[in-house]
């Protein structure tokens, strides 16, 4: 596993974890997924 998937899927869990606080599990992984894309 390269640095750069480690910090991705550190980052990801960070996010996902903010926003289950003020949003739906639905939205966050709409939100989610759109964030992957762009980052990519």
């Amino acid at each position: 596993m390269s640095p750069l998937q480690v910090g991705d899927r550190i980052h990801t869990r960070t996010h996902t974890h903010t926003h289950a606080h003020t949003h739906t599990a639905r939205h966050t992984q709409g939100c989610h997924k759109r964030n992957n894309t762009f980052e990519r």
